[in-house]
């Protein structure tokens, strides 16, 4: 929910200074990763290579060090195992 809240600030802070990009979530990781893909009605849908349609890889942008990235995901999984306890 935090991070959720933060990405809602920097969008709302983002439209007034940076047009919006279009970014194929299918082809980036088709092309990039060599996922697998196939179509489901008018969209389609990547296949995680191990998990296939259980898992769904998505892209995720930052400007932020690796680091920090890394930091708060370990944070927020810590979060999940102690709220599922």
């Amino acid at each position: 929910e935090k991070w959720k809240e933060k990405v809602e600030e920097e969008e709302e802070e983002g439209e007034e200074s940076t047009p919006p990009c279009i970014y194929n979530e299918i082809e980036g990781l088709s092309l990039l990763l060599g996922y697998a893909n196939e179509p489901v009605g008018c969209c389609g849908a990547v296949l995680h290579p191990k998990w296939g349609r259980k898992a769904y890889p998505i892209t995720f942008f930052s400007t932020a060090p690796p680091s920090l990235i890394e930091q708060k995901v370990e944070e927020t999984a810590r979060e999940w195992a102690a709220e599922s306890r």
